[in-house]
């Protein structure tokens, strides 16, 4: 698998290191490697402390560590988030004194060219897998093998609002000739949906490959047992910070965090909880926390990132 040279610029950095509680000799994860700049930046504020960092691409640890060089002050581990707790565990560390997520794909993966994650790699193969060892299908597999009334609600579930056209189409388009790589899906995305359609300057397949791409992973399920795991891991004062991208997962993180903040254990809406158990996690803001103008013109990928944050009681 091919990455390149692609630098990762941490998004929201400073941020979340001012909100951490930074110990020179603590424990800390980062949640989600991918090109290692915030195992870095926090590394930087070590001596005899640890960052813990998690990834479930071995072509991002195997960067990352190209990036990072020899140093006791941190651990790769391949493993995915849902693993946390497990690998904490097992390696026999202390508490973490904070817990960072960016979530998403990250700038080094959909800038391989033979990940399948762009649209810009017309001939890529539509896998999109983060680690291509693991079970389960692939972005072709569920293209190509999906009802059409599946795939529309996978579109329509991730904001894609032309997803019951784009799903005729990809049906029809499939039954010629099976959709092996990201530029053909793009191009006949582009073709159902109307290249003039959506955000200026956004390509139409964007929600289509971002939808594919959560769940060829099972990002969505896998973020909630993560953050659950964190929520008892985290060591009483730490705090866990989450950089979310997308509305979804964006919801995902403040309903989990709020209900931890209530002390709701149960599965109804937040305004009809009974729940009578104390509070996990204090929420440190009552906003979201959003870039500011300058990171935004330096990074514009920056742009759509939401950060939130609760400490651990």
């Amino acid at each position: 698998m091919t990455y390149g040279h692609t630098h990762h610029v941490p998004v929201l950095l400073q941020e979340i290191l001012d909100r951490l509680p930074l110990d020179p000799e603590g424990y800390y994860a980062d949640g989600t490697l991918g090109g290692g700049g915030y195992t870095l930046q926090l590394m930087k504020r070590l001596t005899r402390g640890k960052v813990i960092a998690f990834d479930r691409d071995p072509g991002a640890i195997a960067h990352a560590r190209s990036v990072l060089g020899e140093d006791p002050r941190y651990e790769l581990v391949h493993a995915n988030f849902d693993e946390m707790e497990e690998q904490w565990s097992r390696g026999g560390w202390p508490a973490p004194l904070g817990i960072v997520y960016d979530l998403g794909l990250s700038s080094i993966q959909l800038e391989a060219p033979d990940r399948g994650f762009s649209f810009q790699a017309k001939d890529a193969p539509l896998d999109m897998r983060f680690d291509r060892e693991q079970a389960g299908p692939s972005a072709a597999d569920i293209v190509n093998e999906s009802d059409e009334a599946d795939l529309a609600d996978l579109f329509f579930n991730h904001g894609e609002r032309a997803g019951r056209r784009i799903a005729r189409r990809i049906v029809a388009e499939r039954a010629r000739q099976p959709i092996e790589t990201a530029g053909r899906l793009a191009d006949i995305v582009a073709s159902a949906a109307g290249h003039g359609k959506g955000r200026p300057g956004r390509h139409p397949a964007t929600k289509v490959f971002m939808a594919l791409r959560m769940a060829v992973n099972q990002e969505a399920e896998s973020l909630v047992s993560s953050l659950q795991q964190a929520l008892r891991l985290a060591a009483p004062g730490g705090r866990i910070a989450v950089v979310a991208y997308q509305s979804r997962e964006d919801a995902i993180v403040k309903n989990l965090f709020r209900r931890a903040a209530k002390g709701c254990r149960c599965e109804l809406p937040p305004d009809e909880c009974l729940c009578d158990t104390p509070p996990v996690v204090k929420l440190l803001h009552k906003r979201v926390i959003v870039p500011q103008e300058m990171e935004i013109a330096e990074n514009p990928r920056s742009r759509s990132a939401r950060l939130r944050i609760v400490e651990r009681i």
